[in-house]
């Protein structure tokens, strides 16, 4: 498969939505799809936390890696462009977005 195209635009919409959950919770981003720039013709989103694991990051992608539906998000050969969020709140939890598309 050919690797996921960084993009600025979608990690401006991941990034925040990382920290927004450290404060309120785990959830989808209700407003994901208004929020990307525009000309998208599909779009994915992932949501991870970690806690209390020595290597938080390691074990968000494992987590992801494990589930099938967002291993399906993150092997989806219709996405082209990726934009990555990653917060470490106060508690020293973890938490991880990322927002897929295809442009």
């Amino acid at each position: 498969m050919p690797p996921l195209a960084y993009h600025s635009g979608l990690e401006a919409v991941a990034q925040p939505w990382s920290a927004h959950m450290a404060s309120t919770g785990m959830a989808h981003n209700p407003s994901v799809s208004s929020q990307i720039p525009a000309g998208w013709r599909a779009w994915g989103e992932n949501v991870a936390y970690a806690g209390g694991y020595p290597d938080l990051p390691s074990t968000i992608h494992t987590n992801w890696m494990n589930s099938p539906g967002h291993r399906a998000n993150i092997l989806r050969s219709t996405f082209t462009h990726v934009g990555i969020g990653y917060h470490v709140a106060p508690d020293g939890s973890a938490w991880a977005t990322q927002v897929f598309a295809r442009y």
